[in-house]
Parts: structure tokens; C-alpha cells; sequence
């Protein structure tokens, strides 16, 4: 049994949710052997490198992975991004979509090649999110300490249904060794009916600014340091940010610490 306690602290204006602390993970996993697992409760779900979606679930989640083969399948809603439970512009209390997913990834050595999958059921999935169901894939080919790669995603919707990232990598980046890091340089082109918008280091909430029914493209520059053993540093920064709404500035960036015990 795991369970992660949260508290918020708002170090210039006091908040709503200032001092206030929460249990925002709390889930069981049972190993069927060394292979198989299962995951019962609200749980950590990272799709890919977390472009996507990097945030919880709550649900039930069976998966496998024995080094090189890895697959999962899992049932029940996510926290965050545009199919959690929100408010519409009339103030409408729209309900979170249940989901059923799954994901199959392979590591052949060369090459790391993953796909997953997700089907949104319920009333107001399809009427108010423009789309009920989303798959991707992605590829990452090492080479030596770098790395290229890619990810493709596409909807059921009719308009701005396909988003994609293409990009090279750098990375020596060991949280026990101060000095390492990584480096990665991207291009993206993200359709607003196909990305999740569940992403923790969703920079500056790039996918906000996206007019609906069109595509933002953009360049991101992202990566970690270790500053000391234990103790990292993560920084994001999207420029040349084309399309996006009136009002929204064309960079973003985001910066995180974070302590490892």
C-alpha cells in the first residue's frame, strides 16, 4: 500500500488552498510473481515520455513486463487534462469520463517501440471533448548517450485530429551524480482534438492557447541537471509558439526542484 501526502504553500499571495493538505495518491499493488502486477486505486500514470499525460488514475490498472516486453490494461478515470471532470462556459458541472485503455511496448536494443490506446465512454464524453477515443505511438532510437525520437498521436475527431513531436536527445543525467544531465530539443504540432492535456510539466500550459478545432506548433527545449547527489533540476522552455490564442504570449517556461529521498 502507497500513498503520498500533499500540501500547498503559496510563498508571496496566500491561496484558497494555502495550508491545506491532502492525500492525493492512495493505491495497492499485488505482484503475481516477478512479471505481473495489479494496481487497485487512485495511482501514477506516465503514457511514453509523459507528453501526453503525465498525472493520476483512479482505477484499476494489470500490467506485465519482463525487461524488453511490457504491456498494460486498465479501467477508470483520469485526474487531470481535458477528460477529468470541469466546468463548462455556462458553468455546466460536466462529469469525468470513464476510460479504457492499454499500452504494449518492446525494447529490440536498436530501437524502443511503444503504442497505447484509449476509449472514453459516457454521455458527455463525445459532445463536450470532441472526441471519444485517441491511440500513439512513439519510437526512441539510442545511440550511444543520444537519443532520437518521435511520438504520433490520432482521434476520432473530424478536425485538428493528429499530434505529433519529433526530436534529439543528450543524457548522462543520474540523480546520485552531481553534474550529469540531459538535454533534449523537440518540434511539436499538437492538435486541440488529440492530446490528453494531462501533462505535470505541461509548460506554462502550452495547450491552453490552442484556438479550438486547430493545431499549435512550436519548439521546446527541456531538460534536467543534478546539482547534488539527491537533488535535481528541471526547466522547460517552448518558443516560437504559432497559432495560439489572443492574449497568450508565443513562450512559456516552467521550472522545477526536486528532492529525492
Amino acid at each position: 500500500v502507497q500513498g503520498r501526502i500533499l500540501t500547498n504553500m503559496y510563498f508571496k499571495n496566500a491561496g484558497k488552498d494555502d495550508g491545506n493538505t491532502t492525500m492525493d495518491r492512495l493505491f495497492v499493488n499485488h505482484n503475481f510473481g516477478k512479471d505481473t502486477s495489479v494496481v487497485l486505486g487512485r495511482q501514477d500514470l506516465t503514457v511514453f515520455s509523459g507528453l501526453q499525460y503525465d498525472d493520476s488514475f483512479d482505477g484499476a490498472k494489470l500490467a506485465y513486463n519482463d525487461g524488453k516486453f511490457d504491456a498494460y490494461a486498465a479501467f477508470g478515470q483520469l485526474n487531470a487534462g481535458k477528460f477529468d471532470a470541469y466546468t463548462d462556459e455556462k458553468k455546466n458541472a460536466i462529469e469525468a469520463a470513464d476510460v479504457a485503455f492499454g499500452g504494449l511496448g518492446y525494447d529490440f536494443g536498436a530501437a524502443k517501440l511503444g503504442a497505447a490506446y484509449f476509449n472514453f465512454t459516457g454521455d458527455k464524453t463525445k459532445s463536450e471533448r470532441n472526441f471519444d477515443s485517441i491511440w500513439g505511438a512513439n519510437l526512441v532510437v539510442p545511440i550511444h548517450n543520444f537519443s532520437v525520437f518521435g511520438e504520433y498521436w490520432d482521434s476520432n475527431a473530424k478536425k485538428a485530429d493528429k499530434s505529433w513531436q519529433a526530436g534529439l536527445g543528450y543524457s548522462n543525467f543520474s540523480m546520485k551524480k552531481p553534474g550529469s544531465f540531459d538535454l533534449n530539443v523537440a518540434y511539436n504540432k499538437v492538435g486541440y482534438n488529440a492530446n490528453l492535456d494531462g501533462t505535470t510539466y505541461d509548460t506554462g500550459e502550452v495547450w491552453n492557447g490552442i484556438p479550438k478545432d486547430k493545431t499549435l506548433a512550436y519548439w521546446s527545449v527541456f531538460g534536467d541537471v543534478a546539482l547534488q547527489k539527491n537533488v535535481s533540476l528541471h526547466g522547460e522552455y517552448a518558443f516560437d509558439i504559432d497559432n495560439r490564442k489572443d492574449g497568450f504570449d508565443d513562450k512559456a517556461w516552467t521550472l522545477a526542484l526536486n528532492y529525492k529521498y
